[in-house]
């Protein structure tokens, strides 16, 4: 899932396609505005939130953008997530707080900061996701955070920057205590 920012993320795009040329399995993207092409996988550009949840559901891995949302639905399926955040140097997002978020994320989710390295992550990702807390058993708590978190996100990104000061601490103390454990 490279989410629906607005940004393309043809680095992620193009690790799925390496993988999918290389792999059996059957190889989902949503792809969102991507222009990467991807003859060897099923890429939607982008998908209503049932249906994403019924493909993340029926998943064997779920890769995913650093966002919030993205990655409480997977674990809200009961996924260890392997993470690929978007990088802003390389035009992917505005700013750096998906780096910051994934960074973050080690005891949740399966952290690869490099699209490169993705098939290597999903060869290893038994032993990867071993390493890492089990999702949590309360579905309604993870959705719950992914929604407050995707909405704090989605404001510090409309929000006129002296208004984000307030709304940037706040997402930040949440990452710091751990999702709001």
């Amino acid at each position: 899932m490279t989410g629906t920012h607005e940004l393309p993320f043809d680095r992620l795009v193009a690790a799925m396609e390496l993988f999918a040329v290389s792999s059996s399995e059957a190889v989902v993207v949503q792809a969102g505005t991507s222009q990467e092409p991807a003859p060897h996988c099923t890429v939607h550009s982008l998908l209503k939130p049932s249906e994403v949840d019924k493909l993340v559901g029926s998943a064997r891995i779920v890769i995913t953008h650093a966002g919030p949302a993205s990655i409480a639905l997977a674990r809200r399926h009961g996924h260890v997530p392997i993470v690929v955040p978007r990088h802003p140097k390389k035009g992917e997002h505005v700013d750096g707080h998906q780096l910051a978020f994934a960074r973050r994320l080690s005891a949740e989710a399966v952290v690869v900061e490099q699209p490169r390295q993705l098939a290597r992550a999903i060869a290893e990702f038994e032993q990867l996701a071993s390493a890492v807390r089990p999702p949590a058993p309360d579905p309604d708590a993870a959705r719950d955070l992914a929604q407050s978190l995707g909405t704090l996100v989605d404001d510090l990104l409309v929000s006129k920057p002296t208004r984000q000061t307030g709304k940037r601490a706040r997402l930040l103390s949440l990452i710091r205590s751990g999702w709001g454990r």
